[in-house]
């Protein structure tokens, strides 16, 4: 299912963390300037799919970050302005986990603190290491 004004049309949730590894890894082949589904941010007044929006790692907004923000040219600005799009929402809606029903979690994945580590990651993304690419402390 495609979530209109999403990035990337990463329709299944495991592609998040597959392209942010890929990424991260710097995997011989992958090409970002290649043409993409990157859509337009929702504006004011935009109606979002039917599948309530979510901050999760695993399927939310930050997940789709992952992969954005360190990738340079207009991948970046897409990702800047999905996460001046997604403070938005966090403002608006606090801590929405990635389960039904509006349940909250503890955990990294579909919970808050993956919602907190994503966050983290926006906030200093060089001291910070990516858990959805498994990335080992990062150092001076």
């Amino acid at each position: 299912m495609r979530h209109p004004g999403r990035l990337l049309g990463l329709d299944h949730h495991h592609d998040r963390p597959v392209g942010a590894a890929l990424l991260h890894l710097q995997a011989p082949g992958l090409d970002l300037t290649a043409s993409g589904s990157v859509g337009p941010v929702p504006g004011p007044g935009t109606k979002r799919a039917t599948i309530p929006p979510d901050l999760s790692l695993c399927h939310g907004d930050l997940g789709n970050l992952e992969p954005l923000l360190p990738a340079g040219g207009r991948w970046r600005e897409a990702g800047l302005r999905q996460a001046a799009a997604t403070l938005d929402e966090l403002d608006r809606r606090g801590w929405v986990c990635g389960l039904p029903h509006g349940v909250h979690s503890p955990s990294l994945m579909v919970g808050v603190a993956g919602i907190g580590h994503g966050l983290l990651r926006l906030a200093a993304p060089d001291r910070v290491p990516s858990v959805l690419a498994l990335q080992g402390p990062l150092t001076d």
